[in-house]
């Protein structure tokens, strides 16, 4: 996800995102929403396209979560948690409120369990704890 965000800025095409039914169109959902990201028309675009026929491509999303989650399959959670990581980075206000209310919320915050980027933060947080900071005495 960094190296999708860190490219060079391409001039952005309009492109449809496709359903979220497997890797590779998650893959596409990934390179799109990065590229869109370097444009306030193209995240606005974009952000309502997911809103879209009352968040079809999200609710599509949560899906996509529920079953990789079911079948244990781990490399497509990981590319759910670089999409849910792109959608959250749209930051479109009517976006991000859909995000927070059901049935969106729990699979998208199921999804950025399975960010790797997050994960290594989190297992940083299992070491010890660093020494406390001097306390002023009363």
């Amino acid at each position: 996800l960094g190296q999708l965000l860190a490219a060079e800025p391409q001039p952005l095409a309009w492109h449809a995102l496709p359903a979220p039914a497997n890797g590779a169109a998650l893959d596409e959902w990934a390179c799109t929403l990065a590229r869109a990201s370097g444009s306030l028309a193209a995240k606005e675009r974009y952000a309502a396209t997911l809103l879209a026929d009352d968040s079809l491509l999200l609710r599509q999303l949560a899906a996509c979560f529920d079953d990789a989650e079911d079948a244990d399959d781990v490399e497509t959670l990981r590319k759910l948690a670089d999409v849910a990581k792109l959608v959250v980075l749209l930051n479109e206000p009517p976006l991000v409120e859909a995000l927070l209310d059901e049935p969106l919320f729990e699979p998208l915050l199921g999804a950025l369990e399975y960010a790797a980027d997050l994960k290594r933060r989190h297992d940083a947080a299992g070491a010890p704890a660093p020494p406390p900071s001097p306390a002023k005495a009363d």
